[in-house]
């Protein structure tokens, strides 16, 4: 008798219904798996004939064929043993089960107990919108699956749990753990001075605009970046299960972990692959770029990073998606980001320096600004010189604001964008398209041509000028203000001024 059960297989980040079906056909014993499966899948025939019998059932032998349908997309992973394990033992009639009415997924080891498989929420989510309202799953993708509302959730810890909840009246999982706070080691009031930078971050994380520091080494650079983590809102419930399927996907989700609620900081290496940061690889994978979708990709050393990676970033930092294509075929990944890029001036760091003097030569410094100049610097709305913190500063923050506070206004100002876009499929100023830059940036009559006229003076692109104005809006909205004023703009310029700042010192 043919016995059908239900699974799922990755695409790309997307989850699709795969029908595991299981017949006996004339001829000597044999195990023969079809549908398109790769080698992992291939792989399970051994696995499952194992774990069958080391939980106590017979693996009779006959002629097996299993069809993973639709045979259209290639079938990847380990998810599929426990499907095919349990449609062998309902062909076989070992069990009291005739039909099996609950999706499922996971790796079996060769005692019978379950693994965590890859991308369950992923799974859960095309569940929903198909209307299934039940799933099994491996006892530590519980919290992962459950993060999906309307899904009932049984996990199992072997296949002989699965024939329990198939046979039983098994009460779905309910999670019962509190949400708790994560806390950042690197709060803003313990960074002494450099108020101006702080400024600047907490500008750019409202708005969600890219952001440059650049200044001499030890100015702190690093530590600022690090302490952004500790003013980001948290992700609304969308974001979240977003950043949990990229996670998910490309393996890097802790065992037992739910729904990622704090915004992905990733800090790569400038050691790091073209493949590791930009996604890809034989089966196509998310990279550091999709790994920081909803949080923050921050470059250290930007300027010892390889030019063509840098390139690469363009479309990502334009469109908020990464493709890679592969001969197998072409993944689209979310990457919509905060970029966050740190870095010297130049070669020994000190050419804005007003006390050490610069040791590079024109042609050193000219050749060290070319590589953060031209498209990645258009696409930065804001770039701030780090200084050098005078001593007597350095053990004197009073009067300087805790993370939380600066956090708290943050979240005001994000909350009056997500009403702003609410029709859009983004929601934050440093995402605007030129349309709504129209819209929603309207100056006064002065005030435009005033920014015009400084646009001008300080040869900023086309591309630039609309920054300062999603800048100036990001501005405007922390002072919970309609309208952009000259004060907004003001600050907004001030913060363009890295190319500007090398033609004064080189003319």
């Amino acid at each position: 008798m043919l016995s059908k059960t239900i699974s799922l297989g990755i695409n790309g980040i997307d989850a699709h219904l795969v029908e595991v079906e299981v017949d006996t056909v004339r001829g000597l014993p044999g195990f023969t798996i079809v549908g398109l499966p790769d080698s992992s899948v291939k792989e399970a025939k051994d696995r499952i004939r194992s774990a069958i019998e080391n939980s106590g059932f017979l693996f009779p032998p006959k002629n097996y064929i299993v069809n993973l349908a639709p045979a259209e997309f290639k079938k990847q992973g380990s998810n599929f043993d426990l499907p095919i394990a349990i449609a062998i033992l309902v062909h076989s009639g070992q069990t009291d089960i005739h039909t099996i009415p609950y999706p499922m997924v996971g790796e079996l080891s060769l005692d019978g107990t379950l693994r965590a498989v890859q991308s369950t929420i992923s799974m859960t989510l095309t569940l929903h919108k198909k209307k299934f309202d039940h799933f099994i799953v491996p006892y530590d993708n519980r919290y992962e699956a459950n993060a999906i509302d309307n899904i009932k959730i049984y996990p199992a810890k072997s296949l002989n749990e699965v024939i329990k909840i198939l046979t039983t009246n098994t009460k779905p999982f309910t999670d019962t753990r509190q949400e708790t706070q994560k806390y950042f080691s690197i709060d803003f009031s313990t960074i002494a001075g450099q108020e101006g930078i702080k400024r600047a971050a907490e500008v750019a994380t409202a708005g969600y605009h890219n952001f440059l520091m650049y200044g001499p080494p030890g100015s702190g650079k690093s530590m600022i970046a690090k302490a952004i983590q500790g003013i980001l809102p948290k992700l609304t419930k969308n974001q979240a299960i977003e950043t949990t399927i990229i996670h998910s996907n490309a393996g890097v989700l802790p065992i037992n972990s739910g729904l990622i609620t704090t915004p992905p900081f990733r800090s790569p290496h400038h050691t790091s692959s073209h493949i590791s940061i930009v996604g890809g690889g034989r089966i196509a994978s998310p990279g550091e770029i999709s790994l920081s979708h909803n949080g923050i990709l921050f470059l250290d050393e930007l300027t010892e990073f390889q030019g063509f990676l840098l390139q690469t970033m363009r479309q990502p930092l334009e469109d908020g998606v990464i493709t890679i294509s592969r001969a197998a075929g072409t993944s689209v990944y979310p990457a919509k980001f905060m970029l966050v890029g740190a870095c010297n001036p130049c070669r020994c760091g000190y050419i804005f320096d007003p006390e050490i003097e610069c040791t590079c030569t024109n042609a050193m410094i000219r050749s060290y600004y070319s590589k953060i100049s031209g498209p990645i610097i258009d696409r930065i709305d804001i770039e701030h010189y780090v200084p050098r913190i005078a001593y007597e500063k350095l053990t004197n923050n009073s009067g300087t604001e805790a993370s939380a506070t600066i956090r708290e206004r943050i979240t005001e100002c994000r909350l009056i964008q997500l009403e702003r876009f609410k029709n859009r499929n983004y929601s934050f100023n440093g995402q605007m398209d030129t349309e709504d830059v129209r819209k929603y940036c309207q100056l006064s009559i002065e005030d435009e041509n005033f920014l015009i006229n400084s646009s001008q003076k300080m040869r900023l692109s086309a591309r630039s000028y609309f920054r300062i104005l999603r800048v100036a809006r990001t501005i405007a909205d922390l002072d919970k203000k309609e309208d952009i004023k000259k004060n907004h703009i003001l600050e907004a310029l001030s913060y363009k001024n890295l190319p500007r700042n090398y033609e004064m010192f080189l003319s």
